[in-house]
């Protein structure tokens, strides 16, 4: 696409380690994403996450709202998240639905909700194992990461665009955005309704990580940016944000 922004490209398959760490250094410093080749991601597994999707925004409102949001797991509408309140002072123009990765339960158990299994009787088994294969096509630096390496790898501003606004030369083709917040097993996925469809999936420390400048990130005279943080402290405030509302934030601790 013309006038599209080239991202660094990034090789998993790569033998030559020292090139492969560099090149990933240089890509989160400079552009804050990168495109990622050779992961082991199948066509036809990409083709039946993106089909699910499709089946299930086609559903009733009524249908999904069903599964509708609960501690940050399932549906939700159009308009219910402002993370854009200049460009979108109603609301973000998109619908969701979250999951959470299959082997991270809280003390209160799973928390996923799914559609029921005689409307969608694989979309589950489907997420799940592309929860367990999933390198990425598009990576993008998020906000732990960012305070972690005090501002040296930056957290780029991220969002939904419309066909004629697409960024990344991905105009087409539908991507998979994985935010590298840390490398921490704890990983929520959400797929959003907009066209063309996307599927994100958000790596996040565990809930109570204390999140601090490292010490090869600072000195006397650069010291650290941010203070620190506990990250269930700090998604708290941004689900605060996003929904206008006092969440609890359950079940997010051990």
């Amino acid at each position: 696409m013309e006038g599209a922004l080239q991202l660094p490209v990034i090789d998993l398959s790569s033998t030559d380690e020292t090139l492969f760490t560099d090149s990933l250094r240089k890509a989160c410093i400079e552009n804050g994403c990168f495109y990622l080749i050779n992961h082991d991601l199948e066509d036809d597994l990409i083709q039946r996450v993106f089909d699910g999707s499709r089946e299930f925004f086609a559903l009733s409102v009524g249908e999904k709202m069903k599964v509708l949001r609960k501690n940050h797991r399932g549906y939700t509408p159009f308009y219910d998240e402002k993370l854009d309140l200049v460009d979108n002072p109603k609301g973000d123009p998109k619908e969701s639905i979250y999951f959470g990765a299959p082997e991270d339960i809280s003390p209160c158990g799973n928390l996923d909700q799914w559609p029921p299994e005689e409307i969608f009787p694989c979309w589950r088994s489907t997420m799940e194992e592309y929860y367990r294969v999933i390198l990425g096509f598009i990576v993008i630096v998020g906000d732990m990461m960012e305070r972690w390496t005090n501002c040296l790898f930056r957290s780029i501003y991220h969002r939904v665009t419309k066909p004629e606004q697409e960024r990344y030369s991905v105009s087409n083709i539908l991507v998979t955005y994985m935010l590298l917040n840390s490398i921490s097993i704890r990983t929520i996925i959400y797929m959003y309704h907009v066209k063309p469809g996307q599927v994100a999936m958000f790596f996040d420390p565990s809930p109570d990580c204390v999140v601090e400048c490292m010490k090869n990130c600072c000195s006397e005279s650069y010291p650290p940016r941010f203070s620190p943080v506990r990250v269930a402290d700090y998604l708290k405030e941004n689900y605060n944000i996003t929904y206008g509302y006092q969440s609890e934030f359950l079940c997010c601790s051990s």
